[in-house]
């Protein structure tokens, strides 16, 4: 994959786009999970299909296929990008990402609401990368409540991963989720070439109780 990384991020947005919204109407990708847990495994597909859009949402139809059980389906819709109206930009710094020097814009959200309740959010975000390199999330409680933090990173930078007879060239995500009564890590690899752009996803906790990996198994973007 060539990335041009030094190239000046100041003009960056933070925003976080939707990836399906960069595909066209019918695109589909379809995937097999394997869920472990101390009682047993499960394994199911899910074929996720872009059936709808406007400016401000895409709506999705899940489909999903347990065994031998009639398959089920549901729709949702997913907002094309995260409002920008609540970041500032924060400057630019140097953030070394998996062996690499990256010039970075970054950006900072900060909403205390009414509630009491509070987040931050941070990214930083390099020329030429469709994803932050990093970002942290941080929520806390109305009133002192549980503070929980998100962070996600880039990991690897070359890390082909092969689809049927394809090989796709995918970035290596980890992210960290610290919760009052969660803590698992998360592996994604990640190809803009994809719809969803997710190939695959590992999640595993220390207990074991939320062990799964989600692989994509074929997909499809119509002319």
């Amino acid at each position: 994959m060539q990335l041009s990384c030094g190239a000046d991020p100041a003009g960056a947005l933070p925003d976080r786009r939707e990836p399906w919204a960069d595909f066209p109407l019918g695109a589909w990708a379809r995937y097999r999970i394997v869920r472990t847990a101390p009682d047993g495994a499960a394994t199911f597909d899910e074929r996720w299909t872009s059936v709808a859009r406007d400016e401000l949402s895409v709506r999705i139809r899940v489909e999903l296929t347990l065994g031998n059980e009639p398959p089920t389906s549901y729709e949702h819709a997913i907002a094309v990008a995260v409002p920008l109206s609540r970041f500032s930009q924060r400057g630019v710094s140097d953030l070394d990402v998996a062996g690499r020097r990256l010039s970075c814009a970054v950006w900072e959200r900060d909403e205390a609401p009414p509630t009491g309740a509070r987040r931050r959010a941070k990214r930083w975000i390099a020329a030429s990368i469709p994803w932050p390199v990093r970002e942290e999330v941080e929520h806390a409680g109305a009133e002192g409540g549980p503070l929980s933090r998100r962070v996600t990173e880039l990991r690897e930078w070359e890390t082909p991963q092969k689809v049927g007879e394809e090989t796709l060239p995918c970035l290596l995500f980890e992210t960290r989720v610290l919760e009052p009564e969660l803590s698992e890590t998360v592996l994604e690899w990640r190809c803009a070439r994809v719809p969803g752009h997710l190939v695959r996803e590992e999640t595993t906790s220390p207990d074991g109780s939320r062990n799964s990996v989600q692989r994509l198994v074929e997909y499809s973007i119509p002319p």
